[in-house]
Parts: structure tokens; sequence; C-alpha cells
């Protein structure tokens, strides 16, 4: 588990989403191309992706609950 109020970088929320749902490409590129672009997903904090932003999105995205997160970071 992650402290409250940490922030990841697009890198590291592609690895999230990568280790969480079955979306296996996922990476900084993936994050910023796809994202970014397609979805308008933008980071909370300029360049970073807070916790809750994180969990909000791993649940719309495949429905993977907050608590099911596997938040290490390999």
């Amino acid at each position: 588990m992650v402290a409250r109020g940490e922030t990841f970088t697009n890198e590291q929320f592609g690895q999230l989403i990568a280790q969480n749902t079955p979306i296996k490409e996922a990476n900084a590129k993936w994050v910023k191309d796809t994202l970014l672009k397609t979805y308008r997903l933008l980071p909370d904090q300029g360049h970073k992706w807070s916790q809750k932003r994180i969990e909000r999105f791993l649940f719309e995205l495949a429905f993977v609950k907050p608590e099911e997160i596997d938040w290490t970071l390999k």
C-alpha cells in the first residue's frame, strides 16, 4: 500500500496499469499517446498522477477495486 498523497509519474502509472489489468503493453509512451490524447485524461498535479485518480481510472478501465490494486512498482 502506498501513502495517501503520493503521486506517480506517467511511467509509474503505465506500470500500475500493466500489472493490474490485462493491458500489458501499458508504459509511459502508451499513457502519453493513448490516455492523454484519446481520452484527454490528464495528470492531477502537472506531470504526476494522484493515487485517487489512478484508483478511479483502474476501476473504469477494468473494474479493479481500490483495495485490489497492486501498488508495488517493480
